[in-house]
């Protein structure tokens, strides 16, 4: 009897000092992986962003085509269709692409092509490379013929990657304003586009004010610090034939 219970109480003590040996190395290892992913958290948040993800700098690029002779409105116009078309198929599908974007300040590089064929072939570089692309068929209503491709926008792209991707093509000099994103969401997607000509900065700035009586949503583009364009809308055609009924067409 004196041997049994010497040899239970033996085996008891020697299991507890197994468990415990057991739960001493199991909460080691358990902590030394939790330190290891928490030392390894800290360091990925004290890297700059640009280490963990480059996003680098994004932009547009549109191809005008230089055969159709297009007046420089005409070529404003349908650069404005391109580019707001081409960012609202990226609010679908590259939405880190426009938003990289428009946190850069919307810049848009403007290009001549010599004809539909070459605007084309580059549409099908551009999609095989995976860039957002968008075509403008104009209605045909003024200076071109119905149904003509007038505009090809893309991106937005990385900068180096665009560039590269355009560095064949020679620059067109025309200025444009691309809508922000809060602006854009309720514009019609067939909404006309139309460029007119303001006789001076005091008739841009006196427009400006009449529309934000009217609450008619304004955006401005400015050079040197001075506004060159101003762009109206999306509002109804009737508030906006409203404030500019004494301007012409560019």
């Amino acid at each position: 009897m004196s041997f049994i219970t010497n040899t239970f109480y033996g085996g008891l003590t020697a299991g507890i000092l197994i468990g415990i040996g057991f739960n001493i190395i199991k909460d080691y290892i358990v902590r030394t992986k939790w330190n290891s992913q928490n030392k390894k958290s800290v360091v990925e948040s004290q890297q700059p962003n640009s280490l963990i993800k480059n996003n680098g700098e994004f932009k547009m690029a549109l191809l005008v085509r230089h055969d159709l002779k297009m007046g420089k409105g005409k070529v404003a116009a349908q650069c404005s269709h391109a580019i707001v078309h081409c960012y609202e198929e990226g609010l679908r599908l590259k939405l880190k692409e426009i938003n990289s974007w428009e946190s850069n300040n919307k810049p848009v590089d403007i290009f001549k092509v010599a004809d539909e064929e070459t605007m084309l072939e580059f549409q099908q570089l551009a999609i095989e490379k995976g860039f957002n692309t968008y075509v403008v068929v104009d209605a045909g209503r003024t200076q071109v013929a119905p149904r003509s491709k007038t505009v090809m926008a893309i991106g937005p792209v990385e900068s180096e990657e665009i560039d590269l991707f355009t560095q064949s093509l020679e620059c067109a000099v025309v200025s444009v304003i691309a809508y922000n994103k809060t602006k854009l969401r309720n514009l019609p997607s067939k909404c006309a586009r139309v460029v007119l000509r303001a006789p001076d900065l005091k008739t841009l700035e006196c427009i400006q004010k009449q529309c934000k009586l009217f609450d008619i949503p304004t955006a401005t583009f400015t050079e040197n610090d001075q506004m060159t364009v101003l762009a109206i809308g999306p509002a109804n055609e009737t508030s906006i034939n409203a404030q500019v009924h004494s301007l012409k067409l560019y």
